[in-house]
């Protein structure tokens, strides 16, 4: 009767054998849960840059009305800034035409009264 065994040493080594299973099955899954903690921090660190990148560009973002009041502002100061520079220069022909005919002037009467 070597081949009987005593129930409750079936029972421990069935208990141990499910232990041991279990234990497997556990520590799998552990590990799957540690890689999906490591992917979720990853893309919740990637989610934090495209954010802060987000934020960057929504402060040096300008706004079409901003944008089209400043530029028409700017377009009226050129416009302003062409007509004072075409009146200057039509102030600057004239006087470079006053001056020479004055020269002119000036240098007939020299020539009239000290001639001999």
């Amino acid at each position: 009767m070597s081949d009987e065994v005593d129930l409750r040493t079936y029972i421990e080594r069935i208990f141990d054998e499910r232990e041991k299973a279990h234990s497997a099955t556990f520590a799998a899954a552990m590990r799957e849960a540690e890689l999906k903690a490591r992917e979720l921090e990853r893309r919740l660190e990637d989610l934090n840059h495209w954010k802060a990148e987000a934020l960057t560009e929504r402060q040096q973002f300008i706004r079409c009305e901003v944008y089209e009041e400043k530029h028409k502002r700017l377009e009226d100061r050129i416009e302003t800034l062409q007509a004072w520079k075409s009146r200057v220069g039509g102030y600057v022909a004239g006087l470079v035409f006053a001056s020479a005919v004055i020269s002119s002037i000036v240098t007939i009467l020299i020539d009239l009264l000290f001639k001999p």
